[in-house]
């Protein structure tokens, strides 16, 4: 079913404390309906799931390098989601819950690992 929302592959960084903001990493894939959660560990954020262009459910994530300006694949989902709650647990995992896939509420949770960064 095609959706009848716009897809955004943009970002904005918000500066609460100046009130402004800014254009932020561009996201390989537009979606709707995404979820994210800030990575502590580097100041970044992934985006987790949402809507394609055709209203598919993605089982895709994005890391977001807000720093560097640039985006990255993160890690797959077990099934494709949109509209989940996500929540970042100790260390590198990130819990993701509910949602709907296909137009149907999901009732599973599953936790994804964030990759350990390689040394340079």
């Amino acid at each position: 079913m095609k959706s009848s929302t716009v897809n955004l592959s943009s970002t904005e960084i918000l500066d609460l404390t100046w009130d402004t903001s800014s254009p932020g990493p561009k996201m390989n894939t537009a979606r709707s309906g995404a979820s994210a959660v800030l990575l502590p560990e580097d100041g970044g954020v992934l985006v987790i799931g949402g809507e394609d262009d055709d209203g598919i459910d993605l089982a895709t994530t994005e890391v977001l390098d807000v720093a560097g300006n640039i985006t990255s694949a993160g890690p797959k989902l077990g099934i494709p989601r949109s509209s989940c709650t996500v929540v970042k647990l100790p260390g590198d995992r990130i819990l993701v819950t509910g949602g709907y896939s296909k137009g149907t509420p999901v009732s599973t949770s599953e936790i994804l690992s964030m990759p350990a960064e390689e040394e340079q």
